[in-house]
């Protein structure tokens, strides 16, 4: 099933015209996941210092925790600026501001930490509801059966 390969650790880098998907040499080792919340950007480790995975429960505190600090900066008016929103843009567009975050160094290093991730996981709570699309309550059915 030489498929999966493929799933983890893929990322897709806005270019103009065409975006290019790359998979990084480093992603078949990858030992993180990012986590978005309230558009600030997590990476958090999902393997041990052994190797070895890390429990549900060492996992699920560490997310509570990231809810915690997002919650603290949201309070402090401290929250970092949503760079996250870019990637919702047109890709021309996107791929202009994605070039001009690859000239910062830390924000370089960041673009790097994303890219060689194996997955991200969004705990954002907010979407967008333009008229015509089907609301909350029916995009939690659809997806949760809830």
């Amino acid at each position: 099933m030489h498929q999966y390969d493929c799933v983890f650790g893929m990322t897709r880098i806005p270019r103009p015209g065409c975006d290019e998907l790359r998979q990084t040499a480093s992603s078949s080792s990858s030992r993180t996941i990012i986590v978005i919340a309230d558009d600030q950007i997590y990476a958090v480790e999902v393997y041990d210092g052994a190797g070895h995975r890390k429990h549900d429960g060492d996992l699920e505190a560490e997310l509570h925790a990231i809810v915690a600090d997002v919650t603290k900066l949201r309070e402090s008016g401290s929250l970092d600026p949503a760079v996250t929103v870019l990637t919702a843009g047109h890709r021309d567009r996107w791929s202009l501001a994605y070039a001009m975050l690859e000239q910062n160094p830390t924000s370089r290093a960041t673009l790097t930490e994303i890219q060689n991730s194996l997955f991200a996981v969004s705990l954002d709570t907010t979407y967008s509801s333009p008229v015509g699309s089907i609301n909350a309550q029916q995009q939690c059915l659809k997806c949760h059966g809830m």
